[in-house]
Order: C-alpha cells, then sequence, then structure tokens
C-alpha cells in the first residue's frame, strides 16, 4: 500500500452529494412547474405525508376513500411524469459535484 499511496491519493472523488443534488432538483423544479404543482408535488413526494391528509391539503374530493385514493394516484402520477419530464430536460446531470 506504501508503493500506492499516490494512486490513492489522486483517486477521483466520484461520490454523489444527494443535499445538494436534491436542492438543485427542486429549484429546477419549481422553476418549471406551477406554483400549486410544485407545491403538491413537494407534498406527495417529499414531504411524506399520509394519503389521508395530503388529500386534504390538496383539496382532493373523491365521492368516497375508494375515489379519493384514484384522484390522488392519478395526480401523483401526473406529478411524477412532468417532474421526470423537467429532470431529463435539464442540465442537471451534467453538474454533479
Amino acid at each position: 500500500l506504501e508503493h500506492h499511496a499516490q494512486e490513492v491519493n489522486n483517486k477521483i472523488d466520484d461520490s454523489i452529494n444527494f443535499e445538494e443534488t436534491m436542492r438543485r432538483v427542486l429549484v429546477e423544479l419549481e422553476k418549471h412547474m406551477m406554483p400549486k404543482r410544485f407545491e403538491a408535488f413537494k407534498i406527495l413526494f417529499i414531504g411524506n405525508v399520509p394519503e389521508d391528509e395530503a388529500a386534504l391539503v390538496l383539496r382532493l374530493r373523491g365521492r368516497n376513500k375508494g375515489g379519493q385514493k384514484k384522484i390522488l394516484a392519478a395526480h401523483r402520477d401526473s406529478l411524477s411524469k412532468e417532474a421526470k419530464r423537467i429532470i431529463a430536460e435539464s442540465d442537471i446531470a451534467e453538474y454533479w459535484p
């Protein structure tokens, strides 16, 4: 190992700074999403809010619990697709820390 000290010290750091990456993703999403959709995205994907509470906060109403869950699932799917599209079209991947 003592003969390979230079190799160890010159190793490229390829680790990911998750906090910085998440900050960049959220900034990019906030730039391109409508404010209400961005807030809904944060509630459903970042905030780890229970479904019942999320439906109340987002004012999603169904005729019953099953209907409400379907509406919430559709909303979640729509937000997920929009976020994936925004991230794919952004230059976030070019600037990894």
